[in-house]
């Protein structure tokens, strides 16, 4: 069903953004195996609509590894639109896996299309294009949009279209501005502590299984009606071999000075539940409690909270 996405913004709702280790592939040998468990994050990120995936350099491993950049790399390029692929990434082995990976399949995700069925008022993501001095940007259509306005610099951009005729114009505009889902913004840390220090502590909330349980209805139904009145809530999630509490003693932090650590899967009727797993039952859970919509912040969130 079409929808116009350029109108009203969606109402105040609460951004979800989570936080994964860069041991996230730690079990994963294969570059397939690593590619095709981050397809799976970045599905889970798509539908439940992430704005952010905060990477976080796990310090409790010695590993010196590639993965946080593998990670990081493959989330950006399933984000982006198959129309820009090619002009956005360039060959590396990195990637090699990527065209055995499901599509997201998100909003954002259009398909290139004729000139004929562009409309004014249309927003597409788009790669900015200097020609002879001049600013356009490639926005999956047969000709280049000439850009009237821009602002950001960045390499990835949200393109209105203003005109068709006689030439095809547009401007940049912001996710903040847009109804629907645009996508997540993929954020590298230095530390867990770096990523939670962005952050007030009751706007975080800390997987573990030595949290409190999510099925104690008293706590649940406080835990609703407290997110539901935070502009971003950040979602933290452990590695394969360490937990978070694991994880932040390696950093000489605290679980116990954070109200909601939580213990997601109280039931669980395996020994562990894997990363992957974790997020998308976690974010089911909050989706359900959040009223399943979330307003997308489109600023980088750490130096937000960091002011």
């Amino acid at each position: 069903m079409a929808c116009d996405i350029y109108s009203e913004k969606d109402p105040e709702m609460t951004q979800i953004s989570i936080g994964i280790p860069d041991s996230f592939l730690l079990e994963s040998q294969s570059l397939l195996e690593k590619s095709i468990k981050i397809s799976h994050l970045a599905r889970a990120a798509s539908i439940f609509r992430v704005g952010n995936i905060y990477i976080y350099r796990d310090s409790s491993t010695k590993l010196d590894s590639q993965d946080g950049k593998i990670i990081k790399i493959i989330l950006e390029y399933l984000n982006t639109p198959p129309y820009l692929r090619k002009r956005l990434f360039q060959r590396m082995p990195i990637l090699q896996h990527v065209g055995m990976l499901p599509p997201i399949k998100a909003p954002h995700h259009k398909a290139k299309v004729p000139l004929k069925d562009l409309k004014i008022g249309d927003v597409r993501v788009g790669a900015p294009v200097k020609i002879n001095g001049s600013s356009y940007a490639d926005v999956g259509l047969d000709k280049l949009v000439q850009l009237v306005k821009i602002n950001s610099g960045l390499k990835k951009i949200m393109v209105k279209i203003m005109s068709i005729e006689p030439y095809i114009t547009g401007i940049e505009v912001t996710k903040e501005y847009l109804q629907g889902y645009w996508g997540y913004t993929v954020v590298y840390t230095n530390s867990l502590k770096e990523l939670i220090r962005a952050f007030k502590a009751d706007e975080i909330i800390l997987t573990s299984i030595q949290g409190r349980s999510i099925s104690d209805k008293g706590f649940s139904a406080f835990l609703g009606h407290k997110i539901r009145n935070i502009k971003e809530l950040l979602v933290v999630f452990g590695s394969p071999r360490s937990g978070l509490k694991g994880i932040m003693k390696s950093e000489n932090v605290h679980i116990s000075d954070f109200p909601f650590v939580i213990n997601m899967f109280p039931n669980q009727g395996t020994e562990t539940v894997r990363v992957e797993e974790a997020i998308l039952g976690t974010l089911s859970i909050l989706n359900k409690e959040i009223g399943g919509s979330n307003k997308l912040d489109t600023k980088n969130s750490l130096n937000r909270h960091s002011k």
